[in-house]
């Protein structure tokens, strides 16, 4: 089913394949789709199958373009050519998802996450299909989660393995701001 956010990782760490599939469980994936992540995996040689909606049923205006603006913009911030973040619905080697670890609703990027570590990844056209039950919970209303999501993916995928390089700049500079400040405070004292 749909992972509660804290769920997503309980969820891959209780799964005991070779290869874990994830998608969502209001019916609006076919699982007779799974056939096709696995061969990409299996035969392919990749380490992640990512679903991508290539026809997709939703409003335009409310739905189709803000996900293809935001697809657009994750793709680039991640450096990870998906057409299609927002599905769940995705296969993965299990070797791949045992050092990542997920923060909130950050299940969704876990494909930029894997390609810093060197994960090949590849894209499988799926249905949309409507949903049978329940509602969506994305709209135009989720747009600055998602615009905290970009930050946030590009603060993973680019400092993830060198961590320093983001809080040594801050650090250098908030240091001189300081050293600043206190010099101004001495010659002030002094004067």
């Amino acid at each position: 089913g749909r992972a509660a956010p804290q769920g997503a990782r309980a969820q891959f760490d209780h799964a005991d394949g070779r290869i874990i599939v994830a998608m969502d469980g209001d019916g609006q994936h076919d699982p007779y789709e799974i056939p096709l992540f696995l061969a990409k995996i299996e035969q392919d040689g990749y380490d992640i199958a990512s679903g991508w909606r290539v026809r997709r049923a939703d409003s335009w205006l409310f739905r189709r373009l803000p996900s293809r603006m935001a697809n657009r913009l994750l793709a680039k911030v991640s450096g990870v050519n998906l057409h299609d973040f927002g599905t769940t619905f995705k296969a993965y080697r299990r070797e791949v998802l045992e050092d990542v670890r997920l923060y909130g609703d950050m299940h969704r990027f876990v494909p930029a996450v894997c390609a810093r570590l060197g994960a090949e990844i590849c894209e499988v056209p799926i249905k949309n299909v409507p949903r049978r039950v329940g509602k969506s919970n994305y709209g135009l209303g989720r747009t600055f989660r998602v615009a905290l999501d970009i930050l946030t993916v590009r603060f993973i995928t680019a400092y993830l393995t060198r961590p320093l390089h983001f809080f040594g700049k801050w650090g250098l500079l908030l240091m001189g701001a300081g050293a600043g400040i206190l010099g101004y405070g001495l010659v002030r004292k002094i004067i």
